[in-house]
């Protein structure tokens, strides 16, 4: 029975972990954010 509650629980512990991972990589920075210095530079990489 404890060992049940242990896997259980290690189970919401690596759901945690793996959803905040995935949080991470979807940080998007809309234009409105930027300084015009860093739009600059995007604009001369992209063309």
């Amino acid at each position: 029975m404890i060992y049940q509650i242990g896997i259980i629980a290690v189970l919401i512990l690596l759901a945690l972990v793996v959803s905040k991972r995935l949080n991470k990589k979807n940080d998007l920075i809309f234009e409105e954010d930027m300084e015009d210095e860093e739009l600059k530079k995007i604009d001369e990489e992209i063309h």
